[in-house]
């Protein structure tokens, strides 16, 4: 079990090595409503994508037990940062998402933080929804939190997304 934590723990390393030279990936064409960061890819394990808002978008499957849970995506200005209050599931708490495959970072024209995740949509801070994750209160990926994002319980490995 332990072999099986570092053996992933060190293919999300050599994930981001390879993508962080294009953590902020193509930009889109500017929309009168948003900017988005498109993922750049991962081909293996998880990247860093965008850059305000930075998001990790894993394409690894999470280790570990994946349970419902209903959860606010939260924007910290002071730490540009944005963050998973969950509410209510098996474990509670303030989580870093690592969001699904293909997830993008967003930001609209009113500086408004979030993602768009691929047959969920668009997802601003402030806004709830439903879904599965898989929570590692140690992060088994020694993956540093975007930007400066310190105030957290964990990582969370977000694997559906229901709006709501």
């Amino acid at each position: 079990m332990r072999g099986a934590i570092i053996a992933t723990g060190m293919a999300v390393v050599l994930g981001i090595m390879a993508c962080t030279s294009s953590a902020s990936g193509p930009r889109a064409s500017r929309a009168a409503a948003t900017v988005v960061s498109a993922s750049p890819g991962c081909a293996t394990s998880s990247c860093l994508v965008g850059d305000d808002p930075a998001i990790y978008v894993s394409a690894a499957d999470p280790p570990g037990e994946t349970v419902p849970i209903t959860a606010r995506l939260t924007w910290v200005e002071d730490e540009s940062c944005l963050l998973l209050d969950i509410t209510s599931g098996r474990d509670t708490g303030v989580a870093v998402p690592l969001w699904p495959s293909g997830t993008a970072a967003t930001r609209t024209s009113g500086d408004e933080r979030g993602v768009v995740v691929p047959g969920a949509g668009r997802l601003l801070a402030g806004e709830g929804f439903t879904g599965q994750a898989t929570w590692h209160r140690v992060d088994v990926g020694f993956l540093p939190p975007p930007s400066r994002c310190r105030h957290h319980d964990g990582y969370v490995t977000v694997t559906e997304v229901e709006p709501g």
